[in-house]
């Protein structure tokens, strides 16, 4: 509608595209995640992007970049989440390459933060890695893209369907055989 002027495009995922927009309502910055248009004929697709946002709606933590709604218009869904002024962590490594040791310490306690939050919530994030995680302005770590992430029904779940979801670089051995639990976040 007339709620949301999209601005600028900030990233493209597997997923969506993400823009910079501003919200004329709250008169304030967000950030707008739309489903690609090419994922509309795959029903598990839209359903997985709409659960994203259930799931981040649940999770309210000043680790976690958070989502003020979805809007469906037309065939198109779009999340809306908070703005974070910042930087990946992935680009901000290509950059500085190393971290002084109170930088890490800092970085990983607002990840952990992020992630026993969400554990505690039974949600597990199942795709952390450094673009996942944005620094922002105050350098401190904002956990991003809950979209592959799953409910944690027992202590230790088997995915059938998607099983090898995620980025292989940083995916725990489990993953690859299909089994889901908490201490694959954390490896």
């Amino acid at each position: 509608g007339d709620r949301y002027e999209l601005k600028d495009l900030l990233v493209e995922g597997g997923m969506g595209v993400v823009y910079s927009a501003w919200d004329r309502q709250n008169n304030l910055k967000v950030a707008v995640k739309r489903m690609h248009s090419s994922l509309r004929a795959y029903p598990q697709e839209y359903a997985r992007f709409k659960h994203e946002a259930e799931i981040v709606g649940r999770l309210r933590h000043p680790n976690i970049v958070g989502v003020q709604g979805m809007i469906e218009e037309g065939k198109d869904i779009y999340l809306v989440f908070d703005y974070v002024e910042g930087n990946p962590l992935s680009e901000i490594i290509k950059d500085k390459k190393r971290f002084p040791l109170d930088e890490c310490k800092n970085i990983f306690q607002g990840v952990c933060g992020a992630v026993n939050h969400a554990h505690a919530n039974n949600v597990i994030h199942r795709d952390l890695k450094p673009s996942n995680i944005m620094l922002d302005a105050r350098r401190q770590a904002m956990v991003m893209d809950f979209g592959l992430a799953s409910e944690l029904r027992e202590s230790l779940t088997r995915l059938s369907h998607q099983t090898r979801s995620g980025t292989p670089a940083y995916m725990a051995p489990e993953q690859y055989a299909g089994i889901v639990k908490k201490e694959s976040d954390i490896y």
